[in-house]
């Protein structure tokens, strides 16, 4: 039951801290035609202020880029950029 109470608390924590405000909801912006890169992910997190909530995930990013950019030949595009986020 501790655990509970813990991760209850530090959740309340959270969205008191990052979530409860009402700022605007932030989308994924346009990819530029040559695609993005590691660093262009990197910041699209920074601005839709992902790293605000889950600090960790800025650990993910090469990690989700590379799963991408796996099997791609073509130009990195706006879908894969929500995939790149969803890995993260």
């Amino acid at each position: 039951m501790e655990d509970v109470e813990w991760i209850k608390a530090k959740w309340e924590k959270t969205y008191e801290e990052n979530l409860k405000s009402s700022v605007a909801v932030k989308h994924i912006r346009k990819v530029r035609k040559g695609g993005f890169t590691e660093d262009d992910l990197d910041k699209e997190l920074e601005y839709l202020n992902l790293y605000n909530c889950l600090p960790e995930m800025k650990r993910e990013v090469k990690w989700a880029y590379k799963l991408v950019t796996k099997e791609r030949n073509s130009t990195l595009k706006l879908e894969d950029m929500h995939s790149a986020k969803r890995c993260v």
